[in-house]
């Protein structure tokens, strides 16, 4: 099924203050990779919370396919790691669609298989029996990529995927989120403050900065010009 997303004079912010002087109105559709760049401390993960129903908006909607989007509707990735012992990779993958004690418990290995399978979408099958304490960084990111690719929301939203990664990997990985869009036919959100990786990925772009919000659509605008204006 192909979804789409309409966020409509969409204000986002804190105590209602909003963190851009103007609104955001955009369209996305399933097989979109959308980038939200900016500086730290621009507002992106909160940009992020408020698309996904973490956040209530300060004014504005989003809208999947006409109806409020919910967060039930999301599968979000985030930059903080917590600590999640004595559970292997492939059990945390399981866990997204396992709302109880009993359903984690009961899982079967058609379950199990279909979760090594989304592993080795983002070429982490070699860690399905590692536990999860002992994976670095990356690695722990690419299997939090994979549970929530696990979850098969319509929509993923993913803040700094690529904090812990040196350039080479935040490219192969943009790479792999841009594909999963695609073949996975889902809208993918991502933030970065990297703004080389929009010369190489991402269908769409947000830009926060200096308290505005401006959007770019590669077919009628120009990226160069984005790298610019952030890097300037």
């Amino acid at each position: 099924m192909v979804s789409q997303l309409h966020i409509n004079n969409l204000k986002w912010g804190f105590n209602n203050k909003p963190l851009a002087q103007n609104l955001l109105n955009m369209d996305l559709s399933s097989g979109q990779f959308c980038l939200i760049l900016g500086a730290n401390g621009t507002g992106k993960s909160t940009l992020l919370k408020t698309i996904g129903g973490l956040i209530s908006p300060i004014g504005g909607s989003v809208l999947l396919n006409d109806k409020p989007l919910l967060s039930s509707e999301c599968a979000f990735v985030f930059t903080q790691r917590m600590p999640i012992p004595f559970m292997k990779s492939i059990d945390l993958v399981c866990s997204a669609k396992q709302t109880t004690l009993w359903s984690y418990f009961k899982k079967n290995s058609a379950f199990e298989s279909q979760a090594y399978e989304t592993l080795k979408l983002m070429d982490a099958q070699d860690l399905a029996y590692t536990f999860v304490d002992e994976l670095s960084d990356g690695e722990f990111q690419k299997v939090m990529i994979a549970r929530a690719l696990f979850k098969d929301a319509p929509v993923m939203l993913l803040d700094e995927p690529t904090a812990f990664l040196d350039f080479q990997s935040k490219q192969s990985l943009f790479s792999h989120l841009n594909s999963i869009a695609i073949k996975s036919n889902k809208i993918v959100l991502a933030s970065t403050h990297d703004p080389h990786l929009a010369e190489a990925f991402g269908s769409f772009f947000v830009v926060l900065k200096n308290n505005t919000v401006m959007t770019f659509n590669p077919e009628s605008d120009s990226v160069h010009s984005l790298v610019h204006l952030l890097t300037m």
